[in-house]
């Protein structure tokens, strides 16, 4: 059974569209793509000083969630992304860090996974664009 999930793609390195450009052809090569929303910047969450793009996908799979969710850390490790470990602060310092591409499971199933996500400002400009 297939099932649809919504992805949120964000970088903020120094090639940060062409990079979500390259995580979505990567993600096409192994997932239906049925929606994907245009590039948006936002300013980071921690606040500090880099801009970020950001870009939501809504695709269909048969994955498991866990099994999409390891498939997406892969990609971003690929990219170069080291995921961050544990304690809060270590999460904040790496946040104010080059993150080449972050991928996450944001709804899987109809099933809010990330509900601080749905709530940044980025992702509230992406729905008001109609994705």
């Amino acid at each position: 059974m297939m099932i649809k999930a919504q992805l949120q793609l964000g970088s903020n390195a120094n090639s940060r569209r062409q990079n979500l450009e390259r995580a979505v052809e990567i993600l096409a090569k192994d997932f239906r793509i049925l929606k994907i929303s245009a590039v948006v910047e936002s300013q980071d969450v921690t606040g500090g000083p880099t801009i970020f793009v950001n870009q939501l996908l809504e695709i269909e799979t048969d994955f498991t969630a866990d099994e999409l969710h390891l498939h997406c850390k892969q990609i971003e490790a690929s990219f170069g992304h080291r995921t961050p470990i544990v304690t809060h602060m270590e999460v904040v310092r790496s946040c104010t860090q080059i993150i080449p591409l972050d991928i996450d499971l944001v709804i899987y199933d109809s099933k809010i996974l990330k509900p601080a996500d749905i709530n940044r400002p980025y992702y509230r400009t992406i729905l008001a664009q109609g994705f």
